[in-house]
This record gives C-alpha cells, structure tokens and sequence, in this order.
C-alpha cells in the first residue's frame, strides 16, 4: 500500500504531456475548399481559429 502511495506521489510530479484529439484534416481541407471561412470552419470543428490556422498551415506544407 505504502508503495502504491509512493509510486502515486512521484507520478503526480511527472510533466503531464497534453494529449492531442484526434482532428479530421480531411474535413478542413473539405471546408475550406468549399469557401468557409476560418471562424465558420473553427465553429463547426469545435476548435480556437488559431487551431485553424495552424492546420492549414500543415496542409500547405504538406503539399509542397
């Protein structure tokens, strides 16, 4: 018990890594393909339009 209390503390210390969702790039291009704005995209996605901007920027990337 005092070891499962010890290995508990010591993993509440560890850096927690941001776990990513998952994030349908085909959507995006799909949207943005189709005229929508970033705001309008960013709404319908349920993410900031700064996430947006940033995806795209890896599609164009991508494609280079």
């Amino acid at each position: 018990e005092d070891k499962v209390r010890a290995t508990i503390e010591e993993n509440k210390k560890k850096p927690q890594k941001k776990q990513e969702k998952a994030f349908d790039m085909g959507k995006l291009r799909a949207l943005h393909e189709g005229g929508w704005s970033v705001a309008q995209i960013a709404d319908e996605m349920g993410v900031s339009q700064q996430t947006i901007y940033n995806k795209l920027k890896e599609l164009k990337t991508k494609r280079s």
